[in-house]
């Protein structure tokens, strides 16, 4: 049976120290940092637990401090109130002589405070150190019959399981382990990476050192979107009558563009024609003027003018007829319906009538 002794006192008082320290234990949890949020209830209840333990520690009821910590371990959230319920499990197991758990439940406290800014304060670092202190008495002892395994991992802050189950002390690397002599799987854990199970053989008083990388793997996929198929009933579309042109619309302007286009055509034959007598008149004027030469000049004369005349009317015409077509077809809008015979609808007026 291992005997209290005077480190175990102090370790007392110090833990006594420790919970007392930070908020009130009578009052919620306050989170620590800036922003931070606790839900309340859950706060009460843990403090409660804290206090329950604490009061229990005293009174050398170790059994009831035992299951008061281990509960609140299980649901406390802040760092500094895992660190006290890890504190008062390892005084405990000290008090009733269980090194290897007493110096397992050290190591967690002072893995999990290593680099906290919680852990800066003057309170803080002087538990630390009494900690430390307390965990080097009592890893010589664990040693006697247990093994010691160092695990570090890149990232760190992985969660350790022994033989398929989660350590109790809530363990993260880096961090050590006690192993009872024999073979042990241990898997490190961390989200967004890889898992990595080691097998290892403990041996008494044997120390061991495992650094392992944790390979990053992608997130699973994220799951297809559950799809809810809903018939709506849609309104029935009115039927959109074609719209109806008025073939004499249509007749008069292709029959106004045929005509302008046919007399634009004749006033290029009739510029042919114009040319021609030009090139005839030039010719006259080159050879020796007679009689004869005169009275033909005069005649290609009034021929050049009546054609340059009939050019100019039929290219006039042409256009104007060619122009009023289209303007016939492209301003021209298309009934909704045709009319079908007489229709006559009252109205307020009196009866309105359309063909």
């Amino acid at each position: 049976m291992h005997r209290f002794n005077r480190g175990a006192v102090t370790g007392l008082v110090a833990l006594v120290a420790a919970l007392a320290s930070g908020p009130s234990l009578a009052q919620p949890v306050e989170p620590p940092g800036a922003g931070a949020q606790v839900d309340e209830a859950e706060g009460e209840a843990v403090g409660a637990l804290l206090r329950e333990g604490r009061t229990a520690l005293k009174a050398r009821r170790l059994e009831d401090a035992r299951e008061a910590f281990q509960a609140g371990l299980k649901r406390a959230t802040e760092p500094p109130m895992v660190w006290r319920m890890l504190l008062g499990l390892a005084l405990v197991h000290e008090l009733e002589g269980h090194p290897v758990q007493a110096a397992s439940h050290y190591q967690a406290f002072l893995s999990a405070s290593e680099g906290s800014r919680d852990a800066t304060s003057a309170s803080w670092t002087e538990r630390r150190t009494s900690a430390a202190k307390d965990l080097e008495a009592l890893e010589q002892e664990a040693l006697l019959t247990h093994g010691r395994l160092e695990l570090v991992t890149d990232p760190p802050a992985a969660a350790i399981a022994l033989d398929g189950e989660p350590v109790p002390t809530r363990l993260q690397t880096p961090g050590v382990l006690y192993l009872a002599p024999g073979q042990h799987a241990v898997e490190l854990r961390r989200e967004g990476h890889a898992s990595v199970v080691l097998v290892v053989i403990a041996r008494e008083g044997e120390r061991l050192k495992v650094e392992r990388a944790l390979e990053a793997v992608a997130p699973p996929p994220a799951p297809e979107p559950v799809v809810e198929r809903v018939t709506v009933p849609l309104p029935v579309p009115k039927p959109v009558p074609e719209p109806y042109v008025d073939p004499v619309f249509l007749g008069v302007g292709w029959a106004f563009v045929g005509v302008g286009g046919a007399a634009l055509v004749a006033g290029i034959g009739t510029s042919v024609a114009t040319l021609s007598t030009s090139n005839a008149l030039n010719e006259l004027q080159e050879v020796e003027l007679d009689d004869a030469a005169l009275a033909r000049d005069v005649e290609l004369r009034d021929e050049l003018r009546t054609r340059q005349a009939a050019a100019a009317a039929m290219y006039g015409l042409g256009g104007a007829m060619v122009v009023s077509g289209v303007l016939v077809l492209l301003l021209h809008r298309p009934a909704e319906t045709k009319a079908n015979g007489w229709s006559v609808e009252p109205t307020l007026g009196g009866l309105r009538g359309s063909f």
